[in-house]
């Protein structure tokens, strides 16, 4: 698959608490072009969504994180944009995102560590 190369017009907010996976994550996707905004817990997530809310077009988030795990933070901002496009990263087995249903509301999960060819080209599905 070949790797293709945004334009720095789609902003995604990420949401994960683990301050070397966040910058691992920022450094890719900033090399495939997109801008985005790091938040470090779900709380910070639906704070920065509440900022940002006209400029962002995708939520990555963790699943296990302080203050609002991912699940939760993705229904409060769902709660405020009901079409959001979102992608959760988690070593959590997708049996128990599955069991909460979110893959009926269009929700992509990819199992951590994440393969980043894998990543962008959902990515770039999703965003269109």
């Amino acid at each position: 698959m070949s790797v293709y190369y945004e334009d720095g017009t789609k902003t995604i907010l990420y949401a994960e608490d683990d301050d070397l996976e966040r910058g691992l994550m920022a450094k890719a996707l900033a090399r495939l072009g997109y801008r985005l905004i790091p938040a470090v817990d779900g709380q910070d997530a639906i704070t920065q969504f509440l900022t940002n809310r006209e400029e962002i077009h995708l939520v990555v988030l963790d699943v296990i994180m302080p203050k609002k795990n991912g699940l939760e933070t993705l229904d409060e901002i769902r709660k405020l944009q009901p079409d959001i496009k979102a992608i959760f990263c988690s070593a959590c087995p997708e049996a128990v995102l599955q069991a909460h249903g979110d893959q009926e509301k269009g929700v992509v999960i990819f199992t951590k560590p994440v393969n980043m060819n894998l990543l962008a080209g959902k990515i770039r599905e999703l965003l269109g």
